[in-house]
Parts: C-alpha cells; structure tokens; sequence
C-alpha cells in the first residue's frame, strides 16, 4: 500500500510540476503578443479548464480517481517546485519558442490562404487600375468575347 502512495505522491508531483509548466506557456504568450482583457481572461479560463482535465484525468490513471489531501499539497508542492527551481531558468527560452512559432503559424496561415487573398488582391489592382487608359482595353476585350460568342452561337436560318 504505501508503494503506491509513493508513486501516486511522485506523478501528482510531476502533475504539479506540468502545470507549472502550462501556465509558464501561457504567461510567455502574453509576454509576447500582449492580448487585451478579453482575450487574457478567457485564456485564464482555458488554463483553469485544462489544469482540471490533467489533474482528473492523472488522477484516474494514478489512483483510480481517489482524492486524497496529501494529492492537493504534492500538486501545490510541484507546482511551487517547479516555479522556484525551473521556471527562472525558462522564461527566456519559452518567449523565444512563442515568437518562433507564432511568426512559424504566421507564414503557414499566409501560405493556405493564398488561393483566398492572391485573386482578391489582383482582383483589387485592377479594379483600382481601370482609369480612362485602361477602360479603352476593357471595352476591346469585351468586344472581342462577344465576337467569339457570336462565332460559336449557331446561326439562324433565314
């Protein structure tokens, strides 16, 4: 019995030390891109929900899900750990991983939306391009479709 409260109090501690490293995530994600109150709320909230789904979900694999008291403080005790021995050292380096992958995020969004933004863009150009010169050019395209439409139209019988 006391075996596997041994490892049920290490895991809850790695568990503690996981959050820990979870909320240094998000802490380096709004060093980095600053959202606003909203925006920094509902990631709190996120946080919250996620933390719970780990700790349950460790907590069933663990010990069957059985909430003991010495659980909340191995999960404080980890949690505590980790902030004093690692978090210091890791700060940094996670701000440069969020600004990694967000402009990483950045370029591959601007890549699958291409096809979206590229026609709209050129669409835009020359929308704004069809000045007096061009008009002249338009016309003469538009009458040369209607050439060949009227080529390919069967004729009618007199």
């Amino acid at each position: 019995m006391p075996e596997s409260e041994l490892a049920t109090l290490g895991w809850t501690l790695a568990c503690g030390a996981g959050l820990g490293l979870l909320f240094d995530l998000w802490r380096a994600y709004r060093a980095v891109l600053s959202p606003g109150w909203i925006i920094t709320s509902l990631g709190d909230l996120i946080y919250w929900a996620l933390s719970a789904l780990l700790v349950a979900g460790s907590l069933l694999i663990i010990n069957y899900g059985q909430v003991r008291m010495y659980i909340f403080l191995s999960l404080g005790l980890g949690f505590f750990s980790y902030q004093v021995l690692l978090s210091p050292f890791l700060r940094r380096p996670m701000r440069h991983l969020v600004r990694l992958s967000y402009r990483w995020a950045e370029r591959v969004l601007r890549v699958l939306t291409l096809p979206i933004w590229l026609p709209a863009a050129v669409g835009l150009c020359f929308g704004r391009g069809v000045t007096a010169g061009s008009r002249r050019v338009v016309r003469k395209l538009a009458r040369l479709a209607k050439r060949k439409i009227e080529l390919i139209r069967p004729k009618k019988k007199p």
